[in-house]
């Protein structure tokens, strides 16, 4: 077992968690979010990260097994391990925890060996689970059944999971490491005047080269077609290189998880992870909330997000007289940094998570929120003087 063990000293613990991770053989850009999320944990509690790791053939193995598993009657397919290095755990702990960017990720757990009978409880968190996708998933319900708590990062997802499980489910939306995005207290300058990373919607990117040519408007974005593709070797170094930009962009393109791959989510809206990084980093989100009370839930604050239509009709009348007051988009920038340093942070939804599964928050996870409200309230003072 490779496990990297969180510096515990000086902290008071009441929970040990064991917590795989896929981030030795899974380094796709969108999935290193939420190996920021692990690694924010660890740092609050007791967390024996254990480093999963692809044993030879596993691509070919893993390809095969997932085939066979959607005509497996026997639903026993889905309880073997798709060739990963097996795991046996030598000690026991007080939660078992599965992060999974994507639903298939779940049957990973299975490399570790009998780990229900070194936990007392269980958790699995899946970010990315579309309604739609449910029904084809009858053969893989087992391994989910074996959790004792299960969390959905897409909203209206969790009732149809329930359903099928014939168990509740919970919805968690996604968050950031506040402490890497956050510009405060000392703000870099804002030299991006637009910043866009991955999926967009192709009209309002039209009009929005069109502000680079005609006013000189500097405009970061991919110029690359590897949606969903893109290798980030390290994660840490993607996510400071991502919080760097973003801390230094004045506007933020935002708009529903998957707006431009309709064929996958089925029109069902997404509360992405753009949203919370835009946001934490006092960038001015601008774009189209999802459908749902999702959005209005979490940013729920004056001009949280400044809307424009889809078809771009608005898009550069907007942008320009944003970028003619400075003053607007301070004052913006200043609530979205301190909201999310309130509300949003990763140790905010592993607070949640903890609560759901009737664990106690470790003082590290109290210790951290602690220190982020009051940094946002110490921005927030400074402000109004």
């Amino acid at each position: 077992m490779n496990t990297q063990n969180s510096n515990r000293a000086g902290r008071s613990e009441t929970v040990s968690v064991c917590m795989p991770t896929l981030s030795a053989f899974h380094k796709q850009a969108f999935r290193v979010g939420l190996w920021e999320a692990q690694q924010v944990l660890a740092t609050c509690a007791e967390v024996d990260l254990v480093e999963l790791e692809a044993s030879r053939g596993f691509a070919w193995k893993e390809r095969q097994l997932h085939t066979l598993i959607y005509h497996d009657r026997s639903r026993k397919l889905s309880s073997l391990n798709p060739g990963l290095r097996r795991v046996r755990l030598t000690r026991d702990y007080d939660v078992f925890i599965m992060v999974c960017p994507l639903w298939l990720d779940v049957w990973y757990a299975n490399c570790v060996e009998r780990w229900w009978d070194h936990c007392q409880t269980s958790i699995c968190w899946i970010d990315e689970m579309w309604a739609h996708e449910v029904p084809k998933l009858r053969y893989w319900l087992p391994v989910l059944s074996r959790f004792d708590h299960i969390f959905v990062g897409v909203g209206g997802t969790g009732p149809v999971l329930a359903e099928a499980l014939n168990r509740e489910c919970h919805q968690i939306f996604g968050a950031v490491d506040t402490l890497r995005f956050t510009p405060l207290p000392r703000a870099p300058g804002r030299v991006i005047d637009v910043h866009s990373i991955g999926r967009r919607v192709q009209p309002i990117h039209q009009e929005l080269l069109k502000l680079v040519y005609e006013n000189g408007v500097f405009y970061v974005h991919d110029t690359l077609n590897n949606t969903g593709n893109s290798i980030a070797p390290s994660y840490r170094e993607h996510r400071d290189m991502y919080a760097s930009m973003v801390k230094r962009a004045r506007l933020f393109m935002v708009a529903s998880g998957k707006v431009d791959a309709q064929q996958d989510t089925f029109g069902q809206a997404s509360l992405g992870f753009r949203y919370f990084e835009g946001a934490a980093a006092g960038a001015v989100l601008l774009g189209q909330a999802p459908i749902g009370p999702d959005f209005q839930r979490h940013f729920d604050w004056e001009d949280a997000l400044l809307e424009i239509r889809l078809d771009g009709s608005d898009t550069r009348e907007t942008v320009t007289d944003l970028l003619a007051d400075p003053a607007r988009l301070d004052r913006i920038s200043i609530a979205n940094a301190a909201q999310c340093l309130r509300r949003h942070d990763w140790i905010h939804r592993w607070i949640d998570v903890f609560d759901l599964a009737g664990l106690r928050p470790t003082q590290g996870m109290r210790d951290r929120a602690s220190r982020l409200s009051d940094l946002a309230d110490a921005a927030l003072e400074a402000q109004e003087i």
